[in-house]
């Protein structure tokens, strides 16, 4: 029943492998076949398909196969161009699947019931195959210049993107594999004296390890040898490959296989999980290659080498593997990416991560994506090897949690030029949306201006390989929370290129976020935010506005879409360099402009009741232009029924989209946004600019329409002192105060001094201490600083692990957790949560990261920790305070060090 040539799908579309044909009447299911009925494919409607009906041959293709017979691959040739091959795609390849699948299950039921039917059922698909597949050519999915003529390829070739059981390298045992596994379960069981007497030499178990699982196997080693660079051996496909191995290692006796495959997963997890543990490309490829690793080396739990076996690979056995002791990274790789979502339980939508689309109106009771758990009770988390963080607050309940997404991530393959880029998760809702991975229209959803974001000369931030520099992190169960990142290195014409996110919780359930993004350099600065994906809204703003023209690109013209989707990729728009014109304005459609020089408003409103919705307060330095269009949301092109993306659905789905635009030479900008979600009504009264509009410091007050009062302050140079009118001043970078019912409380991140009407605070951070070594003891990493800092004697545990921030010469800022510090003679020692990420040479100045991207960077290294401090008192009461903090803060002749609960003083 298997058959004798391979399996192919036309116009370069991925090899039918995992992706078998769904019914093309319109069904959108995934067809079946049975071999009770082997010339007979089914709908799970009910319902016969004859893919020779629905698409009349017009054409034959016509190979010579390996062993030197004909192969024929019937075609339909659509008017359209869409070339359909009639059995590649339908019947070979569902008879390839199920029968794959059938051994494996067979072969289970055979351990599990001892009944020797289901063995000799399994052996003999195995055997079927040991004598197809060693006349299947490889098939190539076919790239520019690759007719579809030429798609069929001889074995002893070795293209990227073609092979005997899937088309891609490193995949030469993907599928194969499953088979091993049937192997396993039935290699000696009772039944095989039949299949002896048709096999060649009268051994259908030689037969089959040899032409099956050998010459698989073979041709995927070859592989690695025509491809010995570093970066072949870091794809993610290796978990699949060495899949194959461990399996076909396992089942037919060659242990040094199972070592070839475990040195090929510990080098990928040890050379592309980063300190953090993240996998640096997206979420979705960290779970294809992290989930991968695992799966894989999952076969292999539990083995043991035969006696007397010693590896030639690295001179080791194993005995009872253990994958956790094998592969310790790999354990906090599989628990990090766990966090990297959604409260639904999406991956967060960064880089080329794709959605589960699994929404109230396009829900997939199948769930053909793998759902994750949510993120847990609202905590704030960061990533700083990686480059992305979030502020979180709200309860346990889906619903009442709020996540502000900064992503400051570089360009590690899968990537967006999206450096500062927001998102905004709310109520149960993505409200401001990153598109994420999608083919249709995929220039658009990598290219800057498909962000929220500042676009600076209108074009698209410049690849880099590190994350930005991280300023300031200061999260908080249940006040004010601030991360700081800035990054002039997309835009070489900028000086300032940053961003400031402030969260502030309001009453029980409310949040608001002050955003504040500074640009400097450059011509043009757009700053731009877009609704929601998932959620249809209006975009109401409280500026006049008129038709202005039907798209936003230079020229006015749509973008128009290539005739064949497919191709989408090789679009040379995807691949802009950093002056070409950006095509991707193009889909900014139906524009309407008016002009700002001032405060104004703008509301992304759901167009469902019940909904939330969010109202952005923007004050922008100096005037300009507003614009509102639509773009395409992409996420919705995509088909739960054919489960893949609909191209045709591309301008059906459209989001709102505002741009701020500012023109000038060597432009300074500066975008001041209150983002105010709001379920049922809006609560933010009013807002008032303290400082002016030409001040370096922010510093608004929000009232609220229950009597709630905040002030937000921030500091772009915190070691000047800003007068805010009469009433506050400060030096520092952060600070919030809040009145209610007669209470006050400061809050001060990262501050030395600040006055609040009469009130007087000064705060002792700890200065910068140089960097002497950094040792390992065992599994325990420690930072040796020059010199101490006050306040601390003996050793001191953090109740939660604290971000030290590091700070080298010419490289941007890290920052690693400690969970303790330690005076140690005229010595700090700070012991760390993990591996900091990197050695360092005190007599060179030379730091090496140890994880990915390997950098080596020269300069003198620093280290210093955040300082925070609250202060509360009861109005009336002026003499009487309570305070919280982790240095030493004095108010008047009133002093206090560090103290974790609240202390009055």
């Amino acid at each position: 029943m298997v058959p004798f040539r391979n399996r192919i799908a036309g116009n370069a579309r991925v090899m039918p492998a995992t992706r078998i044909a769904r019914c093309p009447t319109g069904d959108g299911y995934t067809l079946t076949w049975r071999p009770d009925e082997p010339d007979v494919i089914w709908c799970p409607k009910g319902h016969p398909v004859d893919p020779y009906k629905l698409f009349p041959q017009n054409g034959m293709l016509e190979v010579t196969g390996p062993k030197g017979d004909t192969q024929q691959y019937p075609f339909h040739d659509a008017p359209e161009g869409k070339r359909i091959y009639l059995e590649g795609e339908y019947m070979d390849s569902l008879r390839v699947y199920y029968l794959i699948e059938a051994s494996r299950t067979l072969g289970m039921l055979y351990q599990m019931t001892g009944e020797n039917d289901f063995a000799e059922r399994a052996a003999t698909i195995i055997y079927d195959f040991a004598r197809a597949v060693p006349h299947w050519p490889k098939t190539h999915r076919g790239r520019p210049g690759i007719s579809e003529e030429e798609r069929l390829r001889p074995v002893s070739e070795y293209p990227v993107y073609a092979g005997i059981w899937y088309d891609k390298y490193h995949t030469g045992t993907r599928h194969m594999c499953i088979l091993a596994e049937g192997y396993d379960y039935v290699v000696n069981a009772p039944v095989w004296e039949p299949l002896d007497i048709l096999a060649p030499g009268g051994d259908s178990r030689a037969f089959i390890e040899n032409e099956l699982f050998l010459y698989s196997v073979k041709d995927a080693i070859r592989y690695d040898i025509h491809y010995p660079h570093p970066d072949a051996a870091l794809s993610n496909y290796i978990p699949y490959q060495a899949t194959g191995f461990i399996l076909v290692g396992r089942g037919v006796g060659l242990p040094e296989l199972v070592h070839y495959a475990y040195w090929k997963l510990k080098l990928l997890a040890e050379k592309t999980i980063m300190a953090d543990y993240v996998f640096p490309e997206s979420m979705s490829y960290g779970g294809q290659q992290i989930h991968g690793i695992a799966k894989a080396s999952k076969h292999g739990d539990g083995y043991s080498d035969p006696p007397g076996f010693t590896s030639s690979i690295d001179g080791t056995r194993f005995e009872n593997l253990d994958n956790e002791s094998e592969i310790p990274i790999l354990h906090k790789a599989v628990e990090t990416l766990s966090t990297m979502v959604y409260p639904d339980g999406n991956y967060i939508q960064a880089h080329d991560t794709h959605h589960s689309m699994r929404d109230r109106k396009n829900s997939d009771p199948e769930e053909t994506r793998p759902s994750r758990a949510p993120s847990g009770e609202g905590g704030s988390l960061i990533y700083p090897s990686f480059g992305h963080a979030f502020l979180a607050g709200g309860g346990k309940e889906r619903d009442s949690q709020i996540q502000a997404h900064l992503h400051y991530s570089g360009n590690w393959g899968h990537d967006h030029d999206d450096m500062l880029n927001f998102i905004l998760w709310s109520y149960g809702e993505e409200m401001i949306s990153d598109i994420g991975y999608q083919l249709t229209y995929n220039g658009f959803a990598k290219n800057s201006s498909g962000h929220n974001l500042v676009v600076v000369d209108r074009n698209t931030q410049d690849r880099v390989s590190q994350p930005g520099s991280l300023l300031g992190w200061h999260p908080s169960a249940d006040r004010l929370q601030v991360v700081e990142v800035s990054a002039p290195e997309v835009y070489p014409q900028c000086s300032c290129y940053r961003r400031t996110l402030l969260l502030m919780p309001i009453g029980t359930e409310d949040h608001l976020i002050l955003d504040i993004f500074d640009a400097e350099g450059g011509n043009v600065h757009e700053w731009m935010a877009q609704g929601s994906c998932m959620t249809e809204q209006n975009l109401e703003v409280s500026v006049p506005t008129v038709y202005h023209v039907d798209s936003y690109s230079d020229d006015g013209e749509p973008f128009t879409p290539p005739a064949h989707a497919e191709w989408e990729k090789e679009l040379q728009a995807q691949g802009l360099k950093p002056r070409d014109v950006n095509p991707w304005y193009g889909v900014f459609r139906d524009v309407y402009k008016g002009s700002v020089d001032g405060p104004f408003t703008a509301t992304f409103r759901a167009k469902e009741g019940g909904m939330p919705d969010v109202r952005i307060h923007m004050n922008a330095s100096g005037s300009g232009e507003l614009y509102t269009c639509t773009v395409p949301t992409l996420r919705q092109c995509w088909s739960n029924a054919l489960q893949i993306e609909d191209h045709s659905l591309v301008e059906s789905f459209r989001m709102p989209k505002v741009v701020i635009r500012r023109e000038g030479e060597r432009l300074r900008s500066r975008f001041v946004t209150l983002w105010e979600p709001f379920r049922d009504a809006e609560f933010v009264a009013s807002i008032t600019d303290l400082a002016g509009e030409k001040s370096e410091v922010v510093a608004v007050e929000i009232l609220t329409t229950d009597g709630n009062a905040v002030q937000l302050f921030y500091a772009p140079e915190p070691s000047r002192q800003y007068d805010i009118g009469d009433d506050f001043s400060i030096q520092g970078r952060y600070a919030s105060c809040t009145a209610r019912d007669g209470k006050k409380e400061l809050t001060l991140y990262d501050c030395t001094e600040f006055r609040y009407n009469d009130l007087e605070l000064s705060l002792s951070p700890r200065p910068e201490l140089a960097v002497s070594e950094v040792r390992r003891n065992g599994d325990q990493s420690v930072i040796v600083l020059e010199g101490r800092w006050d306040g601390i004697a003996g050793l001191y545990e953090f109740s939660e692990p604290e971000l030290a921030m590091l700070v080298q010469e010419g490289a941007n800022g890290r920052a690693f957790p400690i969970r303790a510090w330690e005076r140690r003679g005229d010595e700090t020692l700070l012991y760390c949560s993990r591996h900091p990420g990197f050695e360092y040479d005190r007599s060179s100045h030379l730091l090496r990261e140890v994880f990915t991207p390997f950098e080596v960077v020269e300069g003198k290294a620093a280290v210093s920790v955040p300082s925070r401090a609250c202060v509360r008192y009861q109005v009336g009461r002026p003499s009487a305070y309570e305070v919280r903090t982790n240095c030493e803060i004095r108010i008047g002749t009133k002093r206090a060090v560090r103290c974790d609960d609240w202390v009055e003083i």
